[in-house]
């Protein structure tokens, strides 16, 4: 009798341990206005251009992506080889992304800061305005380093 009970309350505690946890209801991902790309999303049809040109790119091996309006921030990480010319493929990406979206802000940086800031930003729970105050912030402090 031990047994069976002690059998039960081990099925029960598995099948509680093993449900689906509750996602955010408020996913920046999925905020009007806001999209976050990285080289593993599948994004929707207006980022998938941004998102094709950024997967196709050689010279990039990662990136982190925010668009909220018209304005685009992204973090890439170049490969080993293009390393030592970092700013120059920061410039052409941002021009070739310029002439693809007509957005009228991009911001393309190679600091691994902001990449480790995007991926916080893709965790946290933040309105459309809690965002773009963030990425204000981004784009300031990369104005201050450049």
């Amino acid at each position: 009798m031990k047994l069976i009970s002690m059998l039960a309350i081990a099925t029960i505690l598995i099948l509680i341990g093993c449900q689906e946890k509750d996602t955010p209801s408020a996913d920046p991902a999925k905020i009007d206005g806001v999209t976050m790309l990285h080289s593993e999303s599948n994004p929707d049809k207006q980022a998938g251009s941004v998102q094709a040109y950024l997967d196709n790119e050689e010279d990039i091996t990662d990136y982190k992506a925010v668009q909220v309006d018209d304005q685009l921030f992204i973090a890439i990480e170049a490969s080993a080889m293009k390393q030592a010319v970092e700013q120059k493929l920061e410039k052409k990406i941002e021009k070739k992304l310029q002439e693809i979206t007509q957005l009228s802000e991009i911001v393309v940086t190679s600091d691994q800061k902001f990449m480790i800031e995007l991926s916080k930003l893709e965790q946290q729970d933040l309105s459309k305005q809690e965002l773009k105050k963030e990425l204000d912030k981004l784009r300031k402090l990369s104005k201050e380093q450049a």
